[in-house]
């Protein structure tokens, strides 16, 4: 994303990664180029990581262009408190793929000195002849420092003050928010069920269930059971060319047994004691990890 917003003469504002699809606000003469280029890159990366073929994701991704300050706060409020929306932490802070630590990282204790890459061993992560600034950091793993990709002090002013940067980490999605925005800019209201309009399954009630910061621990991400079939559950198949283990080269007979174990091996037991502790996935999660 990185690479293609660079190419594109645009900068990001903020970004949030899920693990069946992404957002992002960004500036830009023309975004649909930006996500053409990047669905580009990621296919070409994802397939050859997972040993798959063919396109990945929509072919067109949901634009909403956002003007006037408050529309922009709320725009990227929506961004960055995905893992917030969707259960997968108590606050924002708290989901590691998303950029709310990269503004006022200072004042809120998140500045750590972190390890980077020897500018030799930069090209390894970076496709070739790739638009990336040189002054852009990269840690010891590979990643680029968000700091330096997005535009935060554009972020920063907009908020202005670190404290109204944590009010709004924290705010309750209410009427008073919608009419906030109508009243100083005129530019009409985003509501969450706007900004969902494109994801299967949209369920305003959860959301607004887990903007309250209660969630279940025990609770498996989909990472964490793809973490799982990758490292217990596969490797049985692929004893061979272990270098080549991929859910993508399974047959969908071996993949349907997979799933009937771990159904088993992950069933929630409400009624004993030792579910208190352990983790447990939906059948839904399961199906969606195993391409079912």
């Amino acid at each position: 994303m990185a690479e293609a917003a660079s190419k594109c003469d645009s900068r990001l504002l903020a970004d949030a990664f899920m693990c069946s699809h992404s957002h992002q606000a960004l500036r830009s003469e023309d975004p649909r180029e930006v996500f053409r280029d990047f669905r580009n890159r990621y296919t070409r990366y994802f397939n050859s990581k997972y040993h798959r073929s063919g396109k990945l994701g929509d072919d067109l991704p949901f634009i909403d262009e956002m003007r006037g300050a408050k529309r922009i706060i709320v725009g990227i409020c929506y961004v960055i408190r995905q893992g917030l929306h969707h259960g997968l932490s108590a606050t924002p802070f708290g989901y590691p793929h998303c950029s709310a630590r990269a503004y006022f990282a200072k004042e809120l204790g998140y500045d750590n000195v972190k390890r980077l890459i020897d500018d030799r061993k930069r090209y390894l992560f970076l496709t070739r002849d790739s638009p990336i600034p040189p002054e852009w950091r990269m840690d010891e793993n590979g990643l680029l420092l968000r700091e330096d990709v997005l535009d935060t002090t554009y972020v920063e002013n907009l908020f202005v003050t670190p404290r109204n940067y944590l009010y709004h980490m924290n705010r309750l999605t209410d009427e008073k928010w919608l009419n906030d925005q109508a009243e100083a800019d005129g530019e009409g209201s985003f509501t969450l069920s706007e900004l969902e309009v494109s994801m299967p399954g949209f369920d305003i009630e959860a959301i607004l269930k887990n903007e309250r910061g209660i969630i279940d621990n025990r609770a498996m991400s989909d990472l964490e059971l793809c973490e799982l079939v990758d490292g217990l559950y596969l490797p049985k198949y692929f004893k061979k060319n272990p270098e080549e283990t991929s859910i993508y080269l399974v047959p969908e007979k071996k993949r349907i047994e997979i799933a009937n174990q771990l159904q088993h091996d992950l069933r929630y037991r409400p009624n004993t004691i030792s579910s208190k502790n352990e983790k447990y996935a939906t059948d839904a999660q399961i199906r969606r990890c195993l391409l079912l």
